[in-house]
């Protein structure tokens, strides 16, 4: 029924099989997990040359990868590729600045490296993300009200051992 769909989306995709992605108020889809994460590889993929990139921008690829990063921020295995898309895509220069600036990109990565960021695959990709985003004033600014200096730290404390051993 309609109404257990709305309910599946407001889960934030806790089934880790599958995952609801609403098209609108009246469409709601439900893919599995496995999908979800190999489109977002491709994107990664796509978009390690800077012009493709910003074509992906163009076409609404940068909304799409934050909110399906955002609404499967739960799966463990969306994380690595969201980060990845996201550091491929804050790579590309001022038109993807200009979207990403409308979306939830600071809020997403952060989130991502607060629960998962004791990956160190996920801490490195993360940071060198958050080096991309800073580069835009806007995006910057945003990262330092977020506390990004804080999650920075912790990242760092997370993987690195305080006493070395000898």
């Amino acid at each position: 029924s309609q109404e257990n769909e709305k309910q599946i989306v407001g889960k934030e995709c806790k089934d880790y099989n599958l995952i609801a992605i609403e098209i609108n108020q009246e469409n709601v889809f439900k893919v599995d997990s496995a999908v979800c994460e190999a489109a977002l590889w491709a994107v990664v993929n796509l978009a390690c040359d800077e012009n493709v990139a910003t074509i992906l921008g163009s076409v609404g690829g940068i909304g799409a990868v934050i909110d399906l990063a955002e609404k499967c921020q739960e799966n463990e295995n969306i994380a690595l590729p969201s980060v990845s898309a996201i550091r491929n895509l804050s790579s590309a220069g001022t038109l993807n600045y200009s979207l990403l600036a409308h979306t939830r990109v600071c809020e997403v990565l952060l989130f991502m490296l607060n629960k998962y960021g004791k990956d160190v695959e996920i801490a490195e990709t993360g940071l060198w993300a958050i080096t991309n985003l800073a580069c835009d004033s806007v995006l910057g600014e945003r990262l330092g009200l977020l506390g990004t200096g804080k999650v920075i730290t912790d990242l760092y404390f997370s993987i690195v051992p305080l006493h070395p051993s000898e």
